[in-house]
């Protein structure tokens, strides 16, 4: 089913409203001249319920309008239109909800589902369980308030509540036959699967997560962000956070390998790698397999990056009709960004499919870097820097992916300028946006999904801080002026880490490290690297 553009809905549900109120009074008028006594009373009544009926549903439509479009007043003032008529119902109170979710008040948002009194009704009597969009919105809830295993905990209860309701009809109905068509498309399975995905691969569980999202994207294959997701659960599989190359205590142990002989004949032998490089597939056809792999996340970033809309191609009108132009049009929203489907979710505007695309190329171009792929990471990282409208983050990203790219081709010239570590003046998470856009949000009501208030999608990113950004920046320089031979210039950019960790107030990472042991032997201090082995590993004093 092609789903329209929340804007370019609005207009004909308003104008079936007008006609539903209009014909219901027309209607009424005409019975009282036709008809007396009981007769009269009784026409009343049924158009009245009919009207009444009718604008309820409508009502409901533009609300729902109003909430995808993030329109917050005009959402409220369509929910307060409707408990005037259908009252305390809930569906009002899960607008109501909805409306608080938008805005960034999760507890309001929790209090007010709370309210909520399900009455047992029957699934084949609505095509609805409201006991599954209870549990999925508490999930939602607890994913923006940062308590992602409570989450889980009810996006699992609600893919049991609805796997349950299915059994239940489908044994009472004998499969489909006999069964009413709104209850044939009610299976949320696949919506809460995408839910639950997301909420395990914040909750450091990316093997799950994987199994989550690779069903629901069998459905949802259209949707660039889901293949992205499945991007970044192989890459977690693949290393789950960068903090832990910053906790030398634990890390010290990688270190030596082992020692020789005893006393002043004693003899280090180092470890060839700090880490385990990654081991491409022997087998071509292994990469295409649907396994939580590198290989196979370089696959989801290519769909993903082709389901993105193109940028430089404006959207025009395809007929002359004033209708058609009209349609067009309104699938605008007023500040200028177009509005893009990716079900199940709601749909993105342009200036988020930015941040998308931004995203995407640099996971592609770390995922490159990993299997080996030079070429295609040089690329990715340029085009992300080439992007108009990328954030302090990304740029970072781009120019960290980029030199290390070019020192892996031995172009350590170009590679040196990229890892210059004065070109990092900001890491600000947010993406650039213009003067209006910002006043747009400071002046609205609502809160797109990173809103000021959401910091929990933030907390595991690494480095969170400019001295520590920096920091890193400059050891990449150090270690490409160690592959040109530029001992000394290595030597003093490795003086000004240090100073940086001290600033920073953290440890040196322990790639870091090793590189400061290389470059003292290479310059034939020797007795230097002696002295690090000692002062970070007790156990060989």
């Amino acid at each position: 089913m092609i789903r329209r553009p929340p804007r370019s809905t609005l207009f004909p549900y308003t104008t079936l409203f007008r006609s539903v109120e209009s014909a219901g009074k027309t209607r009424l008028s005409v019975d009282k001249e036709q008809s007396e006594g009981d007769h009269l009373k009784e026409a009343e009544t049924e158009d009245r319920d009919g009207a009444n009926e009718s604008q309820i549903r409508l009502q409901q439509y533009k609300a729902r309008c109003y909430l995808l479009l993030r329109s917050c007043k005009g959402c409220k003032r369509e929910i307060k239109s409707l408990m005037s008529i259908a009252g305390m119902s809930p569906t009002s109170v899960y607008f109501k909800a909805n409306l608080e979710y938008i805005r960034g008040n999760w507890r309001k948002a929790m209090k007010v589902l709370n309210t909520l009194s399900i009455q047992p009704r029957s699934f084949a009597e609505t095509g609805e369980n409201l006991v599954v969009f209870y549990y999925n919105n508490m999930g939602c809830i607890h994913f923006h308030m940062g308590r992602h295993n409570l989450g889980c905990f009810y996006f699992y209860k609600a893919l049991q509540e609805n796997d349950n309701t299915l059994k239940q009809l489908c044994k009472s109905d004998h499969g489909i036959n006999g069964r009413p068509v709104y209850t044939v498309g009610a299976n949320a399975r696949y919506e809460l699967l995408y839910n639950l995905g997301i909420q395990l691969l914040y909750a450091k569980k990316p093997q799950e997560a994987f199994d989550c999202l690779i069903e629901a994207v069998q459905v949802h294959h259209t949707n660039s962000r889901l293949w992205l997701r499945l991007a970044e659960c192989c890459i977690k599989v693949h290393k789950l956070d960068n903090q832990t190359d910053f906790n030398v205590k634990e890390r010290k142990k990688d270190i030596v390998h082992s020692h020789i002989g005893s006393g002043p004949h004693r003899k280090f032998v180092l470890v060839p790698h700090i880490y385990k490089p990654h081991q491409l597939s022997q087998e071509v056809h292994l990469s295409a397999m649907p396994l939580p792999t590198l290989e196979f996340s370089a696959i989801c970033l290519r769909n993903a990056l082709q389901l993105l809309p193109d940028e430089s191609v404006p959207t025009t009108a395809t007929s002359s009709s004033s209708k058609l132009t009209e349609e067009s049009e309104s699938n605008t929203l007023m500040d200028g960004n177009t509005l893009t489907s990716v079900p199940p979710g709601n749909p993105i505007k342009s200036s988020e499919i930015s941040v998308l695309r931004c995203s995407i190329l640099a996971s592609s171009a770390y995922v490159a870097l990993c299997i080996g792929d030079v070429l295609m990471a040089l690329h990715y990282a340029q085009t992300l820097l080439a992007q108009p409208k990328v954030s302090a983050v990304h740029r970072f990203l781009g120019h960290l992916y980029a030199g290390e790219a070019m020192v892996l081709m031995d172009d350590i010239a170009n590679a040196i300028k990229e890892l210059n570590p004065d070109q990092i003046s900001d890491l600000f998470f947010s993406n650039s946006v213009s003067d209006k856009e910002e006043k747009d949000k400071s002046h609205s009501n609502g809160a797109e999904e990173s809103n000021s208030k959401d910091h929990s999608n933030f907390k595991g990113w690494f480095p969170n801080s400019m001295p520590v950004a920096r920091m890193i920046m400059q050891y990449n320089l150090t270690a490409a002026y160690a592959v040109r031979g530029e001992l000394d210039k290595a030597s003093e950019s490795m003086r000004q880490l240090n100073a940086s960790a001290k600033t920073a107030g953290t440890e040196i990472p322990i790639q870091a490290l090793m590189l400061a042991m290389y470059i003292q032997m290479q310059l034939g201090h020797a007795d230097f690297a002696k002295k690090v082995i000692k002062l970070r590993c007790p156990q060989y004093r």
